[in-house]
């Protein structure tokens, strides 16, 4: 299903570093690990699904929304990363605004 709002969908390694993205390879290795959305799922074990506050894309240069969820090794043990959906955060404010005019 193709999306208007979907920017990229990503996957940060357990040390913050990018390894995919599907806005293509990146020039140079990125480091995410300041980044809050990865912070919130490496310094928990919650299973949790987390939305960030707009952020400037260092791969995409888009403001975003970040829908987050942790990533375990296979056998459950331990955090293995992030996987990222980036969203458009337009899409959010446009069908509230839509919503509001009715």
């Amino acid at each position: 299903m193709q999306s208007d709002t979907l920017v990229q969908v990503s996957l940060i390694d357990e040390h913050g570093m990018l390894i995919a993205s599907t806005s293509g390879a990146t020039p140079k290795p990125i480091d995410l690990s300041d980044r809050e959305h990865f912070r919130i799922h490496a310094l928990s074990n919650d299973d949790l699904l987390y939305i960030s506050k707009p952020v400037l894309g260092c791969v995409s240069r888009q403001w975003t929304l970040q829908i987050t969820r942790r990533l375990n090794h296979p056998d459950g043990s331990s955090f293995a990363g992030v996987v990222v959906v980036s969203e458009d955060p337009s899409y959010f404010t446009s069908d509230f605004y839509n919503v509001a005019s009715i």
